[in-house]
This record gives C-alpha cells, structure tokens and sequence, in this order.
C-alpha cells in the first residue's frame, strides 16, 4: 500500500512536468540559453574568417602597393643668418660673442595646385578572398608665387641660397611607382629622387636653382603613375586644391575632412574636391627643417568600397538569430497548447542546432558564391529539413505546412533586413513589434494560471 502511494506521488509529479505550462516555458528558455553557446563559437568563427581577409588584404598590399595619400609638390628655400654664441659659457658679465653662421629652410605651399587622373581599379584574389586594387595615372599642375626675399623670410635672414632650393613630393609608399617621375618647374626640368622616409610618408625631391627664375609666377607640372590597394588620398596644401578622378568602380566610398561634388559616369563615378586654404589650419608659409605640419589629419578621397561583405553581411545575420530562434519556438510552443501535439525538449534542442549551422552555412558558401545565393540555398535547406523533421515527427500536414511558412517568412525578412544599409534599425524594431504584437493577440484571452496541456488526457 506504502509503494503504491509513493508511486501515486512520484506520477503526480512528472505529470506536473509533462502538463505545466510554466516548466515548458522555463525548459524553452533554458535551451534558449544553451543555444547562445554555439552562436558564440559561430561569431567567432565569422571574425576569424573576417581578419584573415584583412591577412589577404595586407598581402597584397605589400605586394602591390598600398593606399595611397598623395600630398602635391612643397617649395623648400634655406637662408643664412647669423647668430652670436658666447664664446665662454661660464661667463656672467661682460661676456664676449662670436658671430655664427647658420642655416634654415623656409618652406612654402603653392599658391594653386590642379589633380587629376583616371582610377583603373582590378579585382586582385589572394585565395579564397577578393581584393581591390588600382592602378592610377596622375596629372599634378600648379602654381607658385616666388618668395620674396624682404616679405617672406625672418628678419634675421643675410642671404636666400635660390640655388639650393628644393620641390617635394609626399607619398605613402614609392614602391608602387610604375614610372620615372619629372618635375618642370617654371623653364627648368628635374627628376625626383627619394629621401629617407618621415614617419609613414616617403618623400621624393628635386633640387631647383630658383636664381634662374625671374618670373613672379613659378608654375609646375609632374605626372606619377602608381598602383595602390582599396583607397587613394589626397592632402590639400595649396590655397585652392581641386582634385578631378574618374573611375569605373561602381561603388565609390568617399571620406575624409572633404566630400566632392559627385555624379555617376555610365558604370563608375566622376569627383570633384575643390578646397581651400581657408578651410583647414596649416600656414602656408614656415621654417622648418621637415616641409610637413601634419597635412595628412585633413585628407580626402576615394575608397573601392565593396557594399556587400559576405563577412559583415553574415555577421549582421547572427544579430536575428535569438529573433529567430525565440519566434521558432514560440509557433512550437502555441502548436502544443492549441493543438494539442506533445513537443519533448530534445526536439525543441534539435530545431534549434539546425536553426544555428544556418550560419556555419551561410558563411561557408558565401565565400564562394554570392552572398544572395549562398542565404537562399542555406535558408532553402535549413527550412526543408525542419518542415520534413515536423512532419516526420508529428505526422501533421497543418503543422508542417505552418512550419514551412513561418520559416520561409522569417528568412525572408531578415534577408530584406540585411539589405537595407539606412532602414535596418527600422525594419528591424517593426518586425521585432508585429512579432510581439502577434503573439499578444492570440495569447490575449489565455488564462495563464489555470492553463495546461491536454496531450496527455
């Protein structure tokens, strides 16, 4: 009697379990929970796969040439001056000085200076991975005022050496130049040889004997020929720069202190910049030894933008997986107290383990193919096996074929989610506002207390 009275007790209590509505709402948030442990490995899986392209990228660049900034041609004079030195450091009174010849450099930017050129971008692969790249011809003419010798060096100055001025030229990377650069500089022409580098710039100077010049106006030219990854930058130094660049590239990314005025050119794109010295805050004139004051804080230009990473697009995707997951579960869970189909926790675990390698999928095929190819045909799959899982299970045409939809629908939406860059915040909180709405509704004439499942009756 004692035994049967413990085993009336003991079915109470996994009746309980099997019927309460609050033990299977806390076992479908505990598998909820478990479920955020293979997304974690899926997330870091996607950076990974992420930073080894930025691994590519680099490669590439060290192959090919780096981004490119661009900073146009700095007129450089050195002047003697005179400077008395004690000629004994211990005196106090009386001291005695010696006169000290010593030099200087003043440095000047032009008064104008016209960019311009084609971008001729490629597709370069290192891999599995895709990497832009260009090679750009740039036309650089200008002009300056010719120093005065009165108005334009310090007071101290005794003599400007003309003959021993100097042009440079600053880039990021003199690897990549494809031809012998030539300046002409008012009636003279000189070639550019490299300097030693000055932090992240390379330099490319010319020597000028500015003696021979006597126009007022000192106007130059130069054409460089570079190859460059992803991006090209420009430093405006004169009083007015204006840069022109065209490009069939589709998709221009522009950025910096500047945007251009921008119009489409049949596939690919025509900029303009037109700033002026007005706009950032550089002298135009200064001594110096270094012709540099930190010019490449206030650069622009041109990226070769890719709209569509498969790696960020893939790791927006995840940002909807406990959306997707929870309203999944959720149609299990309505199914169970309006239909009356009994659903064990291991199926609610194995929807949800299918519901994740959607991801590992999608990733993986991505690489590949087309990221739209890639999440119908991850999708497509991950929904078939899930509606032929249900109705292999439960043998219910209605349930399966809820399934499908819902399954079909929610891919759908986060895929039109995914494309929309400016509205995705927003398509997102309305979809996240139907789903809880949706549920509210049905649920709205629930009585939660007295609720139970009737599968086993």
């Amino acid at each position: 009697m004692e035994n049967n009275n413990e085993l009336s007790a003991f079915e109470k209590v996994r009746q309980w379990f099997s019927t309460s509505i609050t033990i299977k709402l806390l076992s479908i948030g505990f598998i909820i929970l478990l479920l955020l442990i293979p997304l974690s490995f899926i997330n870091d899986i996607v950076r990974e796969r992420s930073y080894r392209k930025v691994e590519a990228v680099n490669e590439v660049s060290s192959k090919w040439g780096n981004a490119q900034c661009v900073q146009a041609i700095v007129l450089s004079v050195p002047y003697e001056y005179i400077e008395k030195k004690p000629l004994y450091s211990n005196e106090i009174a009386n001291s005695q000085y010696i006169e000290v010849l010593q030099t200087s450099t003043m440095n000047f930017y032009p008064d104008e200076t016209l960019i311009s050129g084609e971008v001729i971008p490629q597709v370069k692969k290192r891999g599995i991975y895709e990497v832009p790249i260009y090679s750009v011809k740039l036309d650089i003419s200008g002009a300056f005022i010719k120093p005065d010798a009165k108005k334009d060096f310090p007071s101290r100055c005794t003599k400007v050496l003309w003959n021993e001025a100097t042009a440079s030229l600053f880039m990021n990377d003199l690897s990549s130049l494809e031809e012998q650069v030539v300046l002409q500089f008012d009636t003279a022409e000189v070639e550019f040889n490299p300097m030693s580098s000055s932090g992240s710039k390379s330099t490319l100077s010319a020597p000028l004997d500015l003696s021979l010049m006597e126009d007022s106006k000192l106007n130059f030219k130069t054409e460089i020929s570079v190859r460059g990854t992803q991006a090209l930058w420009f430093s405006p130094l004169a009083k007015t720069t204006e840069v022109n660049l065209e490009s069939s590239w589709k998709h221009p990314k522009f950025s910096g202190q500047y945007l251009p005025t921008h119009q489409p050119k049949g596939e690919g794109f025509a900029a303009n910049w037109k700033v002026l010295h007005l706009n950032r805050s550089l002298a135009q004139s200064f001594e110096a030894e270094s012709p540099d004051q930190g010019a490449e804080r206030f650069s622009f230009g041109v990226e070769l933008y890719t709209p569509v990473d498969n790696y960020q697009s893939t790791e927006r995707s995840t940002k909807y997986a406990m959306l997707l997951i929870t309203l999944s579960f959720a149609l299990f869970f309505f199914v169970q107290i309006l239909m009356k189909i009994r659903i064990h926790p291991v199926q609610f675990m194995l929807v949800g383990l299918s519901l994740c390698v959607f991801y590992t999928l999608l990733l993986a095929l991505s690489e590949h193919i087309s990221f739209f190819r890639s999440y119908m045909i991850a999708a497509g799959a991950i929904t078939l096996l899930n509606t032929y899982y249900v109705f292999s299970s439960f043998k219910n045409k209605p349930l399966t074929l809820l399934t499908f939809v819902v399954l079909a629908v929610l891919y759908a939406y986060i895929y039109s989610t995914l494309r929309m860059e400016d509205m995705a915040l927003l398509a997102g909180s309305i979809g996240i506002f139907g789903a809880l709405a949706l549920v509210m509704f049905i649920t709205r004439n629930f009585d939660w207390y007295s609720l139970k499942s009737k599968t086993t009756e």
